[in-house]
């Protein structure tokens, strides 16, 4: 068994294989797993890294950005504040997914499975979906992954190879299509795989409590897993990007 002890004014534990751990290196580490399991701390928009454009560019992103600030800490506690989730089709709902969408995949592979650098999302990143399930009421989980497959079909016929396309086209496309295939295996082991699938034949052997229980689990589960990856998305410095790509929402 491990003990604890100190020298030279510092604690540490004795590990079971006999190395000393400081005391402030073990509540790091214990901090770090906290913070990248959780998702569950409203995010600052003023810690975000700052913009990069004109002036004018940052000022119109910074208010974009802003919004989807409220709406990833609106998501956090959606339940408590509208336990019938009324609210689920309204815009700070729509924002919070696309935060998750969008930072599945690194800024490196996004922009390595496009032609141009511009601010403006291009089609192939669009198309790419997560299930949103609003009820997440589904038969089994072999139609939930029937879905998933559909929507990686759909995003895959925009990563065709040309006939006459050229070494640097095919990289492209290469990138796009490995880039498209890692944020539906993303999609389905991290989400869809950990949903609780509530058909006909499991509501009736629950509870009310149970089964509304169940049903905000699914709905945590699904608005973590955009957090988790929506704080990639809000670390993109671009602001041509928030504006081409967001000022409609």
């Amino acid at each position: 068994m491990g003990g604890r002890g100190a020298y030279y004014g510092r604690s540490f534990y004795v590990t079971r294989s006999g190395h000393a751990e400081s005391e402030v290196k073990k509540r790091a580490k214990t901090k770090t797993k906290t913070e990248s399991e959780d998702y569950n701390t409203p995010i600052k928009a003023e810690q975000l890294p700052k913009l990069e454009g004109s002036d004018k560019q940052i000022e119109w992103a910074n208010r974009i950005r802003n919004d989807f600030v409220e709406a990833y800490n609106w998501s956090i506690e959606h339940s408590s504040k509208d336990e019938s989730y009324k609210r689920w089709g309204d815009l700070l709902d729509d924002r919070a997914y696309l935060l998750g969408k969008y930072g599945v995949l690194s800024q490196q592979e996004l922009q390595a499975g496009s032609f141009n650098d511009s601010g403006a999302v291009p089609r192939w990143q669009r198309y790419l979906t997560i299930e949103k399930m609003q009820s997440f009421l589904w038969w089994e989980h072999d139609d939930l992954d029937k879905a998933v497959e559909s929507d990686r079909r759909k995003s895959l016929s925009f990563a065709e190879h040309g006939k006459n396309e050229t070494a640097e086209e095919k990289a492209v496309i290469d990138a796009r299509t490995k880039a498209i295939n890692k944020f539906y295996d993303t999609v389905k082991k991290e989400l869809t795989s950990q949903i609780t699938i509530l058909d006909a034949q499991a509501k009736s052997k629950m509870s009310k409590e149970s089964f509304r229980n169940t049903y905000k689990e699914n709905i945590n589960k699904y608005f973590k897993f955009l957090r988790k990856y929506g704080r990639n998305t809000l670390k993109n410095t671009n602001a041509s990007w928030w504006i081409d790509g967001f000022k409609n929402s």
